[in-house]
């Protein structure tokens, strides 16, 4: 199932926010979920390639009667500049031509992944570890894309609505569970933000570790006390999916993917991994990593367009926020 890895919805292209602080976090999570969707279509537009431009060079050496291994073709003595470039070309034309028949491309690519899933049959013990490792990947930078966008998304929030986001932390500094309370902000990061912090508390608060967002729950406490509960539902939706792709990620990054009882107790329930033992390897497939890839997508979309809507509808209500 590696194929499926890269067939995930591309919904997340289309994502646009109002506020134009958040603008470029929406955009830096189209690139990082593009650079995931990249690594699984490598190897499929390898062989697609491969296949299409070998499937010409044949042909067109058939036309011109012509061995596939004439020395004349290759680098050496015998090599003759004038037949290979001849070959090129008609080698070009012919793609040209199959290009535009009807469905070409899809019947292309579908050999291919055949191709491709033939091979990773007939040779698991030299594929094997170069799949896991892709997928692996995939999914190390699907929990990424995730991180990222709900700390740069929150950051920016607080940045420009200090009240009440900002104060909502500072009040509840001891819910967060982060074991940091800020009593008070340290010299060097106010001199850090040009002795004006109207416009840099969310930066101020992450920084002072007042706040997390290296695991979920955190992240979750984050947003639940700064915006007053307001996107409990979009995190309650998609927290058992998001929890067993954060475990996969640490899983790989911390135990070089090597099963842990932690990681079983995290990944209880989901039919993949129900007959999990310590000590071995972990493995995935494509679907499941398209899968975990649509959770994403979804909670993502969901999560910075709900905080785009609030800044919409809360704008800045005194002169230092304005001035934002």
């Amino acid at each position: 199932m590696f194929p499926d890895a890269s067939y995930f919805t591309d919904a997340y292209g289309l994502l646009i926010t109002r506020s134009a602080e958040l603008s470029p976090i929406a955009q830096s999570f189209i690139r990082n979920m593009n650079r995931v969707r990249g690594l699984g279509q490598l190897p499929l537009s390898l062989v697609y390639s491969t296949t299409l431009n070998e499937s010409a060079r044949v042909e067109a050496l058939v036309k011109k009667g012509l061995s596939i291994d004439d020395p004349r073709l290759f680098t050496g003595d015998q090599f003759d500049a004038t037949l290979f470039a001849e070959i090129e070309a008609e080698k070009g034309r012919l793609i040209e031509e199959w290009k535009k028949a009807l469905g070409f491309s899809d019947r292309r690519l579908r050999n291919c992944i055949n191709s491709v899933n033939q091979a990773l049959d007939v040779h698991k013990d030299l594929a094997w570890e170069g799949v896991q490792a892709t997928l692996s990947a995939m999914l190390m930078g699907l929990w990424t894309a995730f991180e990222v966008l709900a700390e740069d998304t929150w950051i920016v929030a607080v940045n420009n609505r200090p009240d009440p986001l900002a104060k909502r932390i500072l009040e509840s500094a001891k819910d967060l569970g982060t074991g940091t309370q800020i009593k008070s902000i340290s010299w060097p990061e106010i001199a850090g933000q040009g002795f004006d912090l109207r416009t840099s508390m969310g930066t101020v608060l992450v920084r002072q570790r007042a706040v997390d967002f290296k695991e979920l729950k955190a992240i979750r406490k984050a947003y639940k006390i700064a915006f007053n509960e307001a996107f409990e539902s979009i995190f309650e939706k998609y927290m058992v999916e998001l929890g067993r792709l954060e475990a996969l990620r640490n899983l790989y990054a911390h135990k070089g993917g090597i099963v842990d009882e932690k990681f079983i107790r995290r990944m209880e329930g989901d039919s993949e991994y129900k007959d999990l033992k310590t000590s071995l390897s972990v493995w995935i497939n494509g679907g499941y990593v398209a899968a975990k890839a649509n959770a994403v997508c979804a909670s993502c979309t969901e999560l910075i367009s709900a905080v785009d809507n609030w800044l919409v509808e809360n704008p800045a209500t005194n002169d230092a926020a304005s001035d934002s």
